[in-house]
């Protein structure tokens, strides 16, 4: 459970390294069930991540509200699902190979901020009315004369 800003900070390099290291395994594994079975847990784990960095940001900033947040006060904003980003997402890959690299935050089907630094594209999301931001990170593109090694 991610309990500060710094957390949350480790926890989305973290999840930057993971992308990174399933998009060399794709550039380089030519085999399917090889390359599904090294990135299933390196998936399962940032999936994991993911989720404990949603429940952070939809925690008030303030530490007195944050505990009244958590036991289910009104003051935790509403959760809503979010299949209409992750549908976009899965076919609009060409709009975002323009941001190969960078933390993106998607509100319904519009890119609300993005940049290299994850806590900045939250606080320009919130500064812009998004509640509870829903960011992810693009795969940086690698070449394919390059090899790509490590994990």
């Amino acid at each position: 459970m991610i309990q500060n800003d710094k957390e949350l900070k480790v926890t989305l390099a973290r999840i930057s390294r993971f992308y990174e290291k399933i998009a060399r395994l794709r550039a380089t594994e030519s085999n399917p069930d090889n390359y599904r079975t090294a990135v299933s847990g390196f998936l399962a784990e940032v999936e994991r991540m993911q989720l404990e960095v949603r429940e952070y940001l939809m925690q008030p900033k303030t530490p007195s509200r944050r505990s009244s947040a958590r036991r289910g006060s009104a003051a935790a904003p509403p959760y809503r699902n979010r299949h209409i980003e992750q549908r976009w997402k899965e076919t609009h890959g060409d709009v975002l190979r323009q941001y190969a690299g960078q933390w993106v935050v998607l509100e319904l089907e519009e890119i609300v901020s993005h940049g290299d630094d994850a806590s900045q594209v939250v606080q320009e999301a919130r500064d812009k009315g998004v509640e509870v931001p829903y960011i992810f990170r693009v795969a940086p593109i690698y070449d394919e004369d390059v090899a790509h090694f490590g994990l």
